[in-house]
């Protein structure tokens, strides 16, 4: 998903000089829902 819209913004003319991208664990995702939660 991410190189496809890599390639599209680099065919649009835009270039990015640095990215950064984290995938979430399942861990991550419970703690958030539960935060949430209790918000």
């Amino acid at each position: 998903v991410i190189t496809g819209l890599l390639a599209d913004l680099r065919e649009a003319g835009l270039h990015l000089v640095d990215l950064s991208t984290r995938q979430s664990s399942l861990e991550d995702i419970f703690v958030d829902l539960v935060k949430e939660g209790t918000q």
